[in-house]
This record gives C-alpha cells, sequence and structure tokens, in this order.
C-alpha cells in the first residue's frame, strides 16, 4: 500500500458463494457506453502531495451539485462519491413521494440522462484530473454479467473508475434496507426496487486493495471481515443513511468496521432534507485503521475536508495487533 493523497466527495443532496470478485463488470447496457468501453489504463506511478474532501449542499440540479465537485478537484487522487447520485435529485424538494420508489419507476425514462451525467461529469472528472473514483451507487438494470435485472427491477452498483475513466471495478449492494424507522417516511423497503448483489469485490488500485461496500451493508460485519481476508486495506462505503439511524449509529458502525478489519474506511455519506418524507444523516467521514476520526463534516452545506491514509500507520497497527492471523472462527 503506498501512502494515499486522500479525497473523500462527501455529496449532499436535498450467486456466486459469495466468493471475492476482482475483475470488473464486462461491457453492458444501461450504463455510459465510454465507462465500459474506455481501455484500462496502467497504474499510476507518482502522486501530488496533497488531499483533499469536498462536501456539497442539498440540490436537486444533479449537474450543479458534480459541478462543484469537479471545480475542487485539482489537488485530488482518490474520490468517494455518496450513495445514489443518479437516484436522489429527481423529486421536486417537499412532494412527499419516496425517493427510492419514485427513482425506480423513472430510472429508464431518464437513462440517457443519467449517461450524460456519468459521462460528462464523473468520467470527464477522472481524465481532467487524474482521480480514480468510486461513483457511489447507481441504479442499474442488468447484472454484471449482462443479463437483465428480472421482474422489473434494478440492482444498486457502485463503480470504481480509474484516472482515464476506464471501469476498474463494480460491485452491487448485497444488503438491502427492508426496515421501519421512527422517522416521516417510516417504512423503507429496497426490496421493491431492486434485487440484491450476491459477490463481495476488492479491487486493485495504486494505493492497495480496495474493498466496496454500500449503505446498510455497514451494518454486517462478515462482508468486511471477507473484505479483509481478501486483501482490503481501504474500504470504500457511499451510504446515505437517514437522519435518524445515522445520529444513532453511523460513526460507531465505521469505527468498527475501521477497528475489526483494521482498514482505513471512507465514507461518504449524503445528507440534507430531499422531500417531505426523507431526510440523510451526512457526517461523510474517514476512519484510520486504529478507529481514529480522521476527517468528518458534521454541518450540512458546502465544505472541504482533508485526510492522510498512510501505509506505515496501516502497516504498524496490523504487525502490533495481527488480528487476522489470531482469528479462530469463520
Amino acid at each position: 500500500m503506498k501512502q494515499l493523497p486522500l479525497l473523500l466527495f462527501l455529496f449532499l443532496a436535498a450467486s456466486c458463494s459469495h466468493k471475492i470478485t476482482y475483475a470488473p463488470a464486462p461491457e453492458q447496457p444501461g450504463f455510459a457506453e465510454e465507462v465500459f468501453n474506455h481501455g484500462k489504463a496502467a497504474l499510476r506511478t507518482t502522486l501530488p502531495d496533497a488531499e483533499l474532501a469536498a462536501q456539497l449542499g442539498a440540490e436537486d440540479n444533479r449537474f450543479y451539485n458534480l459541478g462543484l465537485f469537479v471545480r475542487n478537484q485539482s489537488m485530488a487522487d482518490f474520490t468517494v462519491f455518496p450513495d445514489s447520485i443518479l437516484a436522489f435529485g429527481y423529486n421536486s424538494l417537499g412532494n412527499g413521494v419516496p425517493l427510492k420508489v419514485y427513482a425506480a419507476d423513472k430510472f429508464r425514462k431518464r437513462q440517457r440522462q443519467n449517461d450524460i451525467i456519468l459521462s460528462s461529469v464523473v468520467i470527464a472528472a477522472c481524465r481532467r484530473h487524474g482521480l480514480w473514483i468510486v461513483a457511489g451507487s447507481i441504479p442499474a438494470a442488468h447484472r454484471p454479467d449482462g443479463a437483465p435485472v428480472p421482474d422489473g427491477k434494478l440492482r444498486s452498483a457502485c463503480l470504481l473508475l480509474d484516472d482515464r475513466g476506464g471501469l476498474r471495478a463494480r460491485y452491487d449492494k448485497i444488503h438491502l434496507f427492508d426496515v421501519d424507522v421512527a422517522d416521516a417516511q417510516a417504512s423503507y423497503r429496497e426490496s421493491a426496487v431492486f434485487e440484491p448483489g450476491d459477490c463481495p469485490v476488492v479491487a486493485q488500485t495504486p494505493w492497495g486493495g480496495l474493498g466496496l461496500a454500500i449503505c446498510y451493508d455497514l451494518r454486517f460485519p462478515e462482508l468486511f471481515l471477507r473484505l479483509r481476508q481478501a486483501g482490503a486495506e481501504l474500504l470504500a462505503v457511499p451510504a446515505a443513511f437517514t437522519a435518524v439511524t445515522g445520529e444513532a449509529h453511523w460513526q460507531v458502525l465505521l469505527r468498527a468496521r475501521a477497528i475489526e478489519t483494521q482498514c482505513y474506511v471512507i465514507a461518504a455519506a449524503q445528507s440534507g432534507r430531499h422531500n417531505a418524507l426523507r431526510q440523510t444523516w451526512g457526517h461523510s467521514s474517514v476512519m484510520d485503521p486504529w478507529g481514529r476520526v480522521l476527517a468528518e463534516e458534521p454541518v450540512a452545506g458546502p465544505s472541504l475536508a482533508v485526510a492522510r491514509c498512510t501505509a506505515q500507520t496501516l502497516t504498524d497497527i496490523r504487525q502490533r495487533m495481527p488480528l487476522l492471523a489470531h482469528r479462530r472462527l469463520c
């Protein structure tokens, strides 16, 4: 693992038998074609001595949100977007339509618009600024093998793009958020819209193994331990925790996953009131392998945060307390 000048992008907007997958997804319809057709680039060999985190305000205009991010990327090398970067923002603030259901109903009609945003903003940022980007989660109408998701459902897919805009890995969210919460929306049923994935993913980056997870996955430590066993040194967690569940559990879960796996945890979260029913917690954070909070954005609104992840810190912690070698239960 190289020393990682780290950018965490904090975006605020109103079966495989569980084997580890290393390879990127094949070409498939349903995403911007350029993501899948662009050739893989060689890993970068030099890194600037800088890191940046951007936290954006709750806006319905996704071009505006992502544009603010792009204008602050000249110092960055690695970026994590939050959950639902193309789904949130379909609703007008305060119209009371549940976000996830609305996104599923409108996604295919807006596919071309989503492809344009992904290509013209996210992929362009990779190329223009030499960034690796974890593109949060995006509704996908096809499985990683190219087969359509049955029953009119989608998958919540997290894409890792390299510094040339090439697709390096895809992870489909395994754990779906089917819970009741004491908030205005009250009931969340992701399974009504999404099909769960079934393959954990670790991708190789210039800074070491990167394990991918999405939001509700954070509550399932066995997934993160599997990622550690497969070589993860960094864990990216795009999220959109509700205000209620986030206030109660967000930071303690991030710290627990960092401590258990002895990995850096990079968690980018949605924040703000998205409609009359949906409010998310935010507090995007970076945790080190000892569970220390390196960066956190507790206040809603546009801002920047800085965190440095070093290989030596990770190595020292793992050598002093070799948890993986001491593990006795699977």
